[in-house]
């Protein structure tokens, strides 16, 4: 029987001296809002920013893509993605093309599901934000990961 090799290698593009630091939301708005650029409006995406331990961005990706109202999320690929990238921190974003930055139910669930994987996985989880166009709600801002 023939298995299929899986390899692991992390080789940053940019001398991790160079590499964005996020020490805000404010920041990390910014980059995220630039990330879903036109889908704004359009439809939900879900973003994840992978850090190292000095909180420099080591990975960005919209890992899923939704519809008008919701974007379903699988963890284990958030994980696959931050492992990948050698990351010891995330934070989590998605939009919300209504413009209402109001967390829905299913949003502050996924979060305390994160929070608790994240414990598990000895991964840092930093903020989960809620991009619109002109602001954002920040639920590290907000005091839900305390």
């Amino acid at each position: 029987m023939k298995l299929s090799d899986v390899v692991l290698c992390y080789k940053p593009k940019i001398p991790l001296k160079d590499l964005p630091t996020i020490t805000s939301s404010p920041a990390a708005y910014d980059i995220l809002k630039r990330q879903f650029g036109n889908c704004m409006y359009h439809h939900e995406e879900f973003a994840v920013i992978a850090l190292n331990n000095k909180n420099s961005m080591v990975g960005l990706k919209t890992l899923f893509v939704g519809g008008l109202e919701s974007v379903n999320i699988d963890p284990r690929v958030i994980f696959q993605f931050a492992l990948g990238c050698n990351a010891s921190g995330i934070i989590t974003a998605h939009n919300h093309p209504s413009q209402n930055l109001t967390p829905s139910h299913a949003d502050d669930e996924l979060v305390k599901l994160l929070i608790k994987q994240c414990v598990i996985m000895q991964i840092r989880f930093l903020d989960n934000l809620i991009v619109c166009n002109h602001s954002f709600y920040s639920f590290a801002d907000e005091g839900y990961l305390l």
